[in-house]
């Protein structure tokens, strides 16, 4: 699942493994999108783990940019409820 991939990425993250960190992350934020290609709301909380890689790995500008998407997905989800 999921879940399971990014506990997996923030184990590696933590370790200091960031390529594999990053690899873990991507496949699953795959999981993630719906078939619109849109993330779907859960996808927030795992795209904060991915934005703490990117700052962690000196990518600070592309860090705010999926911390403007987890903002935007809460706010959607928030609007669902």
């Amino acid at each position: 699942t999921a879940a399971s991939l990014i506990g997996l990425a923030n184990c590696d993250r933590q370790e200091g493994r960031y390529a594999s960190a990053e690899a873990l992350f991507d496949r699953a934020l795959a999981l993630c999108r719906g078939p619109d290609g849109q993330y779907k709301a859960r996808a927030a909380e795992f795209l904060q783990d991915y934005a703490a890689l990117l700052r962690e790995t000196g990518r600070g500008p592309r860090a705010a940019e999926i911390e403007d998407l987890v903002s935007s997905l809460q706010k959607r989800g928030e609007s669902t409820q």
